[in-house]
């Protein structure tokens, strides 16, 4: 029996009477798994029998039930629509009313106040004038200084000459005078 030789064809049937085998029991697993658990279904339903025969015969009324609260809800949800229609219409009116205030009586008190502020701004001149004569600080205008510079002629020039000087010299007062040294 040792000498026997095996084919390739008996080889592959050896390996698919492992795999059926192993498909099998896990095939048996799972019918004893699916038993198990039509077992508790079936306790279930039998302690619970009384409560399910109950609901059962008050299904219809409970439809019923349903069929009136629907009914209800859809005739509230119409007068809620009525309802935000006229909160609509309401804030409508608010902003109409608004508007009115602003453009007519805001605008007519604004005037108003401003002739008030006019005639209050006539009687208290007076009171100006004299503030306003305490509070002035006297600040003097830049001066335009002119001076005579004899050069290496001896000629006189006026700064404001009509001729191009060459630098510009300051004197004490930040005035500022063109010189022209020797031209």
């Amino acid at each position: 029996m040792l000498n026997t030789t095996i084919t390739w064809g008996d080889l592959f049937k050896v390996a698919l009477f492992i795999l059926a085998t192993g498909v099998l029991f896990y095939l048996l697993l799972a019918v004893a798994n699916l038993v198990d658990i039509l077992r508790n279904v079936r306790r279930i339903l039998d302690r619970n029998r009384a409560s399910i025969d109950n609901t059962l015969e008050r299904l219809p009324e409970i439809t019923e039930n349903v069929a009136k609260v629907s009914d209800m809800l859809k005739e509230e949800m119409e007068s809620i629509q009525k309802v935000v229609k006229n909160v609509g219409k309401i804030s409508d009116s608010a902003k109409d009313a608004v508007e009115v205030l602003k453009n007519d009586v805001l605008v007519k008190a604004k005037g108003l106040l401003e002739v008030m502020d006019w005639i209050r701004k006539i009687f208290e001149k007076d009171d100006r004038k004299k503030e306003i004569v305490y509070r002035y600080k006297y600040r003097p205008r830049e001066e335009e200084v002119k001076e005579t510079v004899r050069g290496k002629d001896s000629e006189q020039r006026d700064c404001n000459d009509d001729k191009k000087q060459d630098f510009i010299k300051e004197d004490g007062n930040n005035n500022k005078c063109d010189v022209d040294e020797g031209a």
